[in-house]
């Protein structure tokens, strides 16, 4: 019995970038170039949201996603802005209570490895970070005074 007997190859391309969408401050949910690939959006018209109500407080927050070359009425519509695709959540997300206003809200996309009505299933992974606060630019000394005596 050979070492690569009962091994399986790695798909190194599936390691090497990590998919991911953004939360623009408008809500909408951009998806990256990688993500885009990943979930062959440039064909696709809707994204169908499942939302895993059971889910521990300390767990991740995580979304399902189905894409859909149709317009399904129970997705959200897909829609391109230049070379990016997005989908607008932002009253889902204030539903759900996700502060996209203070926070910078990414997905990270994986491949689910399942199907839902012969459609292959999506993760998306919640990472939050506070958004900087407009840092306040103190005055020096001696500017201000230089400009009054002039």
């Amino acid at each position: 019995m050979g070492l690569l007997d009962n091994a399986d190859m790695v798909d190194a391309k599936r390691f090497e970038v990590i998919a991911h969408a953004t939360v623009m401050k408008s809500g909408r949910l951009r998806f990256a170039t990688d993500a885009m690939e990943m979930m062959d959006l440039r064909l696709v018209n809707s994204i169908i949201l499942f939302s895993f109500a059971s889910r521990s407080p300390d767990a991740p927050i995580e979304f399902g996603a189905v894409t859909s070359q149709e317009q399904d009425p129970r997705g959200f519509a897909v829609k391109a802005s230049g070379p990016y695709r997005y989908i607008s959540l932002k009253n889902f997300l204030i539903q759900q209570g996700i502060n996209f206003k203070d926070y910078a809200i990414t997905f990270e996309v994986t491949d689910a490895h399942e199907q839902w009505e012969e459609k292959p299933v999506y993760r998306l992974t919640m990472r939050q970070t506070p958004k900087p606060s407009a840092v306040k630019q103190e005055e020096l000394p001696g500017i201000g005074e230089a400009a009054e005596e002039s």
